[in-house]
């Protein structure tokens, strides 16, 4: 059946996944950063900015993915068979990245300071 061969294929959670481990990267990359942090922490920067920055810096990666894929269906629409299909997968992606980098770093705009500027 090409219905139940179509969705119990490998491939059919791949943008999810990808989007997870992106998001996983970009939270790491962000928790090494914690002594920049803690710079704009201490200059007095209030938690919902600090907040708001990490937020705004995720949105910007995970807009940038879905961007890339949008002009890569473009690219190959000839090539596929609905370019509309790995758009939707982009979007998916994307919003699955920016959802877990964001809740990966939240913790860093409530964490002190002082133990920021420590972790290096």
């Amino acid at each position: 059946d090409p219905i139940d061969d179509y969705l119990t294929r490998p491939g059919r959670h791949a943008p999810l996944a990808l989007g997870v481990v992106g998001g996983l990267l970009t939270a790491l990359i962000t928790r090494s950063r914690t002594s920049e942090l803690a710079v704009y922490r201490l200059s007095g920067t209030s938690r919902t900015s600090l907040l708001t920055l990490l937020s705004l810096e995720n949105a910007v990666i995970a807009g940038l993915a879905a961007s890339v894929s949008a002009i890569s269906a473009l690219l190959l629409a000839a090539h596929l068979l609905d370019p509309a299909t790995a758009v939707t997968a982009g979007i998916a992606l994307a919003g699955a990245w920016a959802l877990v980098a964001t809740i990966g770093t939240i913790d860093i705009a409530f964490r002190r300071p002082t133990d920021l500027a420590k972790d290096r």
